[in-house]
């Protein structure tokens, strides 16, 4: 997955789905998001990802993507 690819997909994403495209175990990204290091939304007390705003995250921040 390269991150214009990630930045092309269009809904919200959870965890595990994001987990998947990175390559990171879905624990890692929850953690990440609780701790504020990665772009979240919280609706109706579930955590969903913005495929376009952590693209923007992912090339600034300059994570690897495995």
């Amino acid at each position: 997955m390269t991150i214009e690819t990630l930045a092309e997909r269009r809904g919200l994403l959870t965890g595990p789905c994001l987990a998947r495209l990175l390559g990171y175990d879905r624990k890692t990204i929850y953690l990440m998001a609780k701790a504020g290091r990665i772009p979240h939304l919280r609706l109706g007390g579930r955590i969903r990802f913005n495929p376009q705003t952590v693209a923007v995250w992912l090339r600034d921040s300059q994570m690897e993507v495995r």
